[in-house]
Order: structure tokens, then C-alpha cells, then sequence
């Protein structure tokens, strides 16, 4: 190599390193699957329960509800049991809730009709 005027050594051109990739520290999780049908059944139940007490024409749709929640409950439970959905505890909640619905509303009715 040559000296240039001002007495620096010229080096010749290398390209930089290949950069690593920037990691953030994390990976995204894939979205969790959800239990509509668990939740619903919760929901209905709840209801069911809370509407079952009015005396008032309300509670004529207490009956529908209920048995609406114990079947949306158990599906959502067998899709929870199958990992299909997740909170298995809300759908199994909406079954209970909605078996207590339909029996205080029969005890209820068979009160009714003995007095």
C-alpha cells in the first residue's frame, strides 16, 4: 500500500458483520380458545336464578333459562374436558346454578299446587 500525503495508512473496504436479529425478550402466545357456550350457560343460569324470585310475569321466562343453562353449561364443560375452550369452572358453575334454578322453581310449583 501506498502512504497517503498526510502520513495515514489507507485500509482497504470490509463490509460490516451480519447483524443478529433484535430479540425482545418475549414471544407472542397464541390466543387462548374461549368457551362462549360455558359462559352463556353461566349467564342463563344466573339469571335464571335471580329472575326466579320476582313475582311478577319475568319469572315465566326463569323456567326456559334455567333448562338453557344447564344445556349450554354441559357443552361448554364437554368442550372444556375436550380442550376445545378454556374456563371449564364457569361452565360447570352454570350447570349448578342452573340445576339449583330448576329445583327451587319445581319445589316451588309443588308448594304452589299442595296448598
Amino acid at each position: 500500500m501506498t502512504q497517503p500525503p498526510h502520513g495515514h495508512w489507507q485500509q482497504p473496504h470490509q463490509p460490516y458483520p451480519p447483524q443478529q436479529p433484535y430479540d425482545h425478550g418475549w414471544q407472542p402466545q397464541p390466543p387462548q380458545p374461549q368457551n362462549g357456550m360455558g359462559t352463556a350457560g353461566f349467564v342463563c343460569s344466573l339469571v335464571s336464578l335471580a329472575v326466579g324470585f320476582l313475582p311478577s310475569w319475568l319469572s315465566l321466562i326463569a323456567l326456559p333459562l334455567a333448562i338453557l343453562g344447564v344445556t349450554f353449561g354441559s357443552i361448554g364443560y364437554g368442550y372444556a374436558n375436550r380442550g376445545m375452550a378454556n374456563n371449564r369452572g364457569l361452565a360447570q358453575s352454570g350447570v349448578v346454578i342452573g340445576i339449583i334454578a330448576l329445583v327451587l322453581m319445581l319445589s316451588g310449583v309443588i308448594i304452589m299446587l299442595v296448598s
